[in-house]
């Protein structure tokens, strides 16, 4: 029997050792970490029991998008209190996907932050985010038909708020041009013949606007202002 189980036994040795190699967590020795700041809305009112995880992870995956890697490795958790204070004590690990979210529900947007800690401590082992501000969210779907029949062309924009929020730090500096919050997006399509109607949507910020931008058959372009006051928003246009 032992000389049958020599084979499998290398091989799980040889497993074991290929994963070990790729998944080396270097928490520091009796090291902890403090993660502090507080959590408002839109209006400044503060949010409570907004939940605040640390991560760390390894993974070929991007961190956020289009979803968390399964890899990823919680170090400390915590939630916001009635005053929207939070102060979370969690492990370090020196690693290039070091990551901190904050959650309140699907209501309202999270907000995540960043930072390569290869060879980065923070001073104090704090890290202070400030006020993070969550905002509502909203879904704007948007129904768009061709009444005019043959041979009619619709060019057309949503200019639009993001309600995606992520900033990427480099140590303690704020990376503006890797860091992605509520950033104005468009999104923009041509109508014709092949495609004469479009039915989609965009995820955006509650009481934003959203600027519709369109031209029919080469024409100027003409402009509308939509105010964002629903949840789920509907919005339909015919040419």
């Amino acid at each position: 029997m032992g000389f049958f189980m020599k084979p499998n036994f290398k091989i799980a040795v040889i497993v074991f050792t290929i994963l070990l190699l790729g998944c080396q967590y270097r928490f520091l020795d009796d090291t902890r970490l403090l993660v502090k700041g507080d959590v408002e809305n839109h209006e400044g009112n503060p949010i409570p029991d907004a939940e605040i995880k640390v991560y760390t992870q390894r993974g070929s995956g991007y961190f956020l998008y289009p979803a968390p890697s399964y890899e990823k490795f919680c170090l400390g958790s915590d939630f916001s209190d009635t005053n929207g204070d939070f102060s979370v004590i969690s492990l370090y690990d020196q690693d290039e996907d070091f990551a901190i979210e904050i959650y309140k529900n699907d209501q309202y947007t999270s907000y995540y932050y960043t930072n390569n800690t290869e060879d980065y401590i923070p001073d104090d082992f704090t890290i202070n985010l400030g006020t993070v501000t969550l905002h509502p969210k909203a879904t704007f779907n948007f129904k768009i038909e061709r009444t005019s029949g043959l041979g009619n062309e619709l060019h057309y924009a949503f200019e639009y708020t993001s309600d995606y929020c992520l900033e990427v730090y480099d140590k303690a500096v704020l990376n503006n041009q890797q860091s992605q919050c509520y950033k104005n997006e468009i999104f923009s399509r041509v109508l014709n013949d092949d495609y004469p109607n479009e039915s989609s949507g965009v995820n955006t910020l509650l009481g934003s606007s959203i600027v519709f931008i369109y031209s029919i058959n080469g024409q100027p372009e003409e402009q509308q202002i939509i105010a964002v006051n629903s949840v789920n928003q509907e919005f339909n246009f015919t040419y």
